[in-house]
């Protein structure tokens, strides 16, 4: 019962036939969401070939929301208590934006032939500060990400989350750090007066920000899941060590010296190519696998 309105709903089972492809095999659709920009996606390819790429913004809804919450700002500094039914417009235009961006990411997914969709696993625990904090506060990431489990799932697409942090300030070419929007100086350390949608990297390369960040997801998943195809593990040389195993020490040794691999929240799209070219090898597979090619 919502306010003078009854409604039936009838719980169902419903069998999901999901993609097995393998890891070589798949078409994965990297998806970024943002604040101001609603998602950037690009679809890759397990060598690190980018087949396509597309940026998704409704920048009106988002404008009618802040709009109405500018409204409800407004009363409650006059004084007024009862602002419920403009909470209400504000959080069904809000509801809508995510079934949209939702429909968005699986329309892209679909025509590209995706088979799993990855996406940052966001964390915005905590105080928010800023002008602009309001923003973030009606960011409805959660949602997207669990009305895209369930839609992606209908198509037979996996969703899978990575390691969010230095996703964006990390170059995908492997340059190092990057400089984003106002911290974009000149040689005299003057800013550039760029908008927090471009980076620059080492290289003095100029990049959009959230198409860097997406490289990177997928390139961190399918490191992962080839790490993982192949059976090399993560972990310290030197607990193993101490642990007394000493094939699994050889084994990371292995991984160490011959794959060269940074940690999982500096992985780039440079990493996933340069994996690549050393699985093309012959010996690095006879070292890792234990297998004759």
């Amino acid at each position: 019962k919502e306010g003078h309105n009854w409604s039936l709903r009838v719980p169902f089972e419903f069998k999901y036939d999901l993609s097995d492809a393998e890891i070589f095999d798949q078409r994965v659709c990297a998806i970024d969401l943002g604040v101001n920009t609603d998602v950037t996606c690009c679809v890759m390819l397990s060598d690190g070939t980018i087949v396509a790429r597309k940026t998704f913004n409704h920048a009106a809804d988002k404008a009618e929301m802040y709009h109405q919450f500018n409204k409800i700002r407004k009363a409650q500094s006059q004084g007024a208590t009862k602002v419920q039914r403009k909470w209400n417009r504000v959080n069904d235009i809000n509801e809508e934006l995510t079934r949209k961006i939702v429909r968005d990411i699986i329309d892209f997914a679909v025509m590209y032939s995706c088979t799993d969709i990855v996406c940052e696993f966001l964390d915005t625990k905590g105080k928010i500060k800023g002008s602009k904090k309001y923003r973030l506060k009606l960011w409805r990431k959660r949602d997207i990400y669990h009305h895209l489990v369930g839609q992606a799932h209908l198509w037979g697409m996996h969703v899978h989350q990575v390691c969010a942090w230095k996703t964006s300030q990390l170059a995908f070419d492997g340059s190092g750090f990057v400089q984003r929007g106002r911290y974009i100086v000149d040689d005299k350390g003057v800013s550039l007066g760029y908008s927090y949608s471009w980076v620059r990297f080492t290289t003095g390369k100029l990049y959009n920000a959230d198409l860097n960040a997406t490289y990177n997801i997928g390139a961190r998943y399918f490191i992962r899941e080839i790490l993982k195809a192949l059976g090399v593990t993560s972990g310290s040389v030197a607990d193993d060590a101490e642990a007394g195993a000493a094939d699994a020490s050889n084994h990371r040794v292995r991984r160490a010296n011959v794959l060269d691999l940074p940690g999982g929240s500096s992985r780039t799209l440079s990493d996933l190519i340069n994996l690549n070219s050393a699985l093309k090898d012959r010996q690095v597979l006879e070292a890792l696998t234990g297998l004759t090619v």
